[in-house]
């Protein structure tokens, strides 16, 4: 496999975005495809792919085709004030993400068709794992605003820690439910994943797209 360099994104929102920041660590790895010849590129790419690190595709179809890591980092600073009452000064959280993606063996010289394809289902399949970023970062948005509401009240220093820690788990909680989702409506019936069958509640809005 080989790794691109990381870059670094600072995301904002709001007049006070420099306070509630989001930065994002972006890492590309790529594996080798070897299309045999005849073979259709979606077949070769499921076959070189290797398996998938995440905990619920531990079915035997679970290859990875593309893979989007997430790992968010964070810290909150807090303001003291009298009697043991704090609030937020500044949040910093950091999405690291790393992409696992294909990439054509370049010791042979595919003709232009075997190419086009790769290259066709190259773009689904980053279209389909920068989705999977475009979840955390939607959801990490929510949850800035959250603590920056949150951290305006005067609270028990503990308690107001306790309540932004809840807050984080919770909305992990439902990233992972919302990239289980996807993963199901785009590749589950393709990919015949039985964890896909199970009832499931929907969660993430529509401004997604717009976000």
């Amino acid at each position: 496999m080989r790794t691109l360099q990381c870059i670094l994104i600072s995301l904002g929102w709001g007049l006070i975005s420099p306070l509630f920041a989001i930065e994002v660590e972006k890492e590309v790895t790529y594996y080798t495809v070897t299309p045999n010849p005849g073979e259709a590129i979606f077949d070769s790419i499921v076959r070189d792919a290797p398996p998938s690190s995440h905990q619920f595709l531990n079915e035997k179809n679970a290859s990875t085709l593309g893979e989007y890591q997430p790992k968010v980092e964070f810290e909150t600073h807090f303001n003291t004030h009298l009697f043991k009452r704090c609030t937020v000064s500044r949040v910093d959280i950091t999405l690291h993400s790393h992409f696992y993606l294909p990439k054509l063996n370049t010791h042979y010289n595919y003709s232009y068709s075997v190419t086009s394809d790769f290259n066709r289902e190259y773009r689904k399949i980053l279209d389909h794992e920068e989705h999977h970023e475009a979840i955390y970062i939607f959801y990490l948005k929510e949850l800035k605003k959250e603590i920056e509401r949150l951290g305006r009240k005067r609270l028990a220093c503990d308690d107001l820690s306790s309540q932004i820690k809840a807050l984080e788990d919770k909305t992990l909680e439902k990233i992972d439910e919302e990239n289980r989702l996807f993963d199901c409506r785009e590749y589950g019936k393709k990919m015949g994943w039985t964890f896909c069958d199970a009832p499931t509640k929907r969660h993430l809005s529509n401004k997604l797209k717009s976000a």
